[in-house]
């Protein structure tokens, strides 16, 4: 459960990935946004930009060194690299002096943990440390102070995700930011996953609900019908309680995003359309310039066929047990 909401956190939004040698400017994008306001007031979307870079950084009172990626953000880091905040906070878009590493550079640097406010040097610059982050690679984060920077990702998020690819596509196309780019729906395939990993977890919960549920109606005779009913709303409550906690922590198992539906259900071919253009857009990921956010969801997406194998075998063989369950009381005892 705790990789299902993982997913579902770090990729909220639409990816996007601009072709090498091009890329956009702060600058550029803040003209954008400040336009887009003017004439769809409340409606623009939160976007970050942000590029990694190869990196020395260094602890110069204790003479250590580290080799990490530096991530340079003009926006909220949380929609960077995936990560999980271990302490402190995470650099706000005007703070240049402060800067997010990993756990493992905080002990390559400085041996401890316990390194929130403590400098260290980047590209002959003093940072602060604001946060600890728990990472898949080591890492320094920072906001780009130099306005002229050139940024190649940009993350959109939108309030209505299952428009925001077609909204994304049509402001860049608007403000002409970037002519060759691929699109991610990092939503659309973050939840993908996220639903098939919990979705063996919410079967057998169901099975396990179903079960005492048939132990308790097999067992109706030897109450008296007031215990009864009190007993009943308990086991009620019980199941809508351990549901509830499944659901808040695990995720539904049920994804219906608005694209998979067609405008018009006489449109047949809708699917076949739309199947090509998802399968286009995670070939197209293969060729794109790698970076730490697209390969950890290649790798979810790899998965995929596996978690739908094991959804499948844990649905048929619940579905035996309920079976016998109905045709002989002995099969659920």
């Amino acid at each position: 459960m705790k990789k299902a909401s993982f997913y579902r956190d770090a990729y909220a939004g639409i990816g996007i990935r601009i072709k090498p040698g091009a890329g956009i400017t702060e600058d550029d994008l803040l003209k954008a946004l400040q336009q887009e306001e003017t004439e769809n007031a409340g409606q623009i979307p939160s976007v970050t930009a942000w590029v990694t870079k190869e990196a020395k950084i260094q602890n110069t009172f204790l003479n250590r060194k580290a080799k990490v990626t530096a991530v340079i953000t003009a926006g909220d880091m949380r929609h960077t690299i995936p990560s999980s905040l271990i302490e402190g906070g995470y650099v706000y878009q005007d703070d240049y002096n402060g800067c997010i590493i990993d756990t493992r550079t905080a002990y390559s640097l400085f041996g401890s943990l316990n390194v929130i406010g403590n400098q260290l040097s980047y590209n002959n610059r003093s940072y602060y440390i604001r946060g600890i982050v728990k990472s898949n690679l080591p890492l320094i984060m920072i906001q780009g102070f130099q306005k002229s920077q050139v940024y190649n990702n940009l993350e959109f998020n939108y309030k209505n995700n299952d428009r925001a690819e077609a909204l994304a596509s049509a402001f860049l196309q608007k403000y002409g930011l970037a002519v060759k780019y691929t699109s991610i729906d990092e939503s659309f395939y973050a939840r993908a996953v996220s639903a098939l990993l919990v979705l063996p977890i919410w079967l057998f919960y169901a099975f396990i609900a179903f079960y005492f549920f048939r132990l308790f109606m097999r067992s109706r005779r030897e109450f008296k019908p007031a215990v009864f009913l009190g007993l009943t709303g308990i086991l009620i409550l019980t199941v809508l309680g351990f549901g509830h906690l499944l659901f808040q922590y695990g995720g539904s198992p049920f994804y219906l995003p608005e694209k998979i539906i067609p405008t018009k259900w006489s449109d047949f071919d809708y699917w076949v359309r739309l199947g090509k253009t998802i399968k286009q857009q995670i070939f197209q990921m293969d060729y794109l310039t790698p970076n730490p956010k697209d390969i950890l969801l290649k790798k979810g997406l790899s998965n995929l066929w596996l978690h739908c194998l094991v959804s499948v075998l844990i649905y048929l063989h619940l579905l035996n047990a309920l079976t016998s369950c109905l045709k002989n009381t002995k099969g659920c005892s």
